[in-house]
């Protein structure tokens, strides 16, 4: 087996196994079956070890870093999307997290799959790429990004429960964060560290609340040290630290959509559903950074575009 029969067969596996791992997922949530939880996350576990040797047996066969082209930034990005992913699971033991989290994982590693050849097949670096600043600036951007895409799954994960708590008395609502105990570790008696001095009564509502939050903090200043070198390597490469390229401009974008976010929970004590919109904002704001320019515009990244 050559290296793109191993590239080939890893990726085909991690989408197999982040699709059962959603299935198993959605059972549990039906069943309320506790026992099916280790069976998902085991198809979460094969999915990581498949995004890694994916992007290892690129690497070995491109002779540079696997993030270059779309296909493998997809790819590491679904790498990072599960590392944070275990994380949570890891921390904070939530019972039904994975039933939002393996439904994106799947839309990553199927949309890299869909992309024409010309973006997935294996191609020299252009001159633009071949810096040091590509193992620092992308790997921290795409972090980031994986970091906001859980905290997108535990937004949705909040508007879900806020729905159903509207629907029925908080008792029975849909137990999606309850673990063997609440709060989770990390989670203090009293008024959340997010500056939000009344959290819900639904201990769901305020696990999911706390988690977007904490999440985005972590991607916000991955975010943030992927402009600033950014700006440092377009000066190496284009002479200017900013062009007002539609990647930098969206970039911005969203840094302050998340700017807002974290400004609105701290200093202005706002959470719940209105804090849970803006989090949906930054993470559209991302799509549109990352594959919505591509479609609709050009410029310095023009490298990276969908033809």
């Amino acid at each position: 087996m050559n290296l793109l029969d191993i590239e080939t067969t890893a990726a085909t596996a991690t989408f197999i196994a982040a699709g059962l791992a959603m299935l198993v997922f959605l059972a549990q949530l039906a069943t309320n079956r506790d026992g099916l939880k280790p069976i998902g996350m085991a198809g979460m576990a094969v999915a990581f070890v498949g995004s890694l040797v994916t992007l290892i047996a690129r690497g070995l066969i491109a002779q540079h870093v696997p993030w270059s082209n779309l296909w493998e930034s997809m790819i590491f990005m679904l790498f990072g999307t599960l590392a944070v992913y275990f994380l949570v699971e890891w921390w904070y033991r939530p019972k039904h997290f994975g039933v939002v989290a393996a439904p994106l994982c799947l839309v990553l590693i199927g949309g890299a799959s869909l992309l024409p050849p010309g973006l997935k097949h294996a191609t020299p670096l252009v001159p633009a790429l071949q810096s040091y600043w590509i193992k620092i600036h992308t790997s921290a951007i795409l972090v980031s990004y994986g970091a906001f895409t859980m905290a997108f799954a535990a937004t949705v994960a909040y508007l879900v429960v806020e729905w159903r708590s509207r629907q029925q008395p908080v008792a029975q609502a849909l137990p999606l964060a309850a673990g063997g105990s609440f709060p989770p570790p990390g989670f203090a008696d009293g008024p959340s560290r997010s500056g939000g001095s009344n959290p819900p009564e639904n201990p769901n509502l305020a696990f999911f609340d706390e988690l977007s939050y904490r999440l985005i903090l972590l991607g916000f200043p991955l975010l943030m040290f992927g402009i600033i070198t950014g700006g440092i390597w377009a000066n190496e490469v284009w002479g200017s630290y900013w062009s007002w390229d539609p990647k930098e401009t969206w970039a911005l974008i969203t840094w302050f959509i998340y700017a807002a976010y974290l400004h609105a929970r701290i200093s202005r004590d706002v959470s719940g559903r209105k804090a849970a919109w803006l989090s949906v904002g930054g993470f559209v704001s991302m799509g549109v950074c990352y594959l919505g320019v591509n479609y609709l515009s050009s410029g310095l990244h023009s490298y990276g575009f969908l033809k």
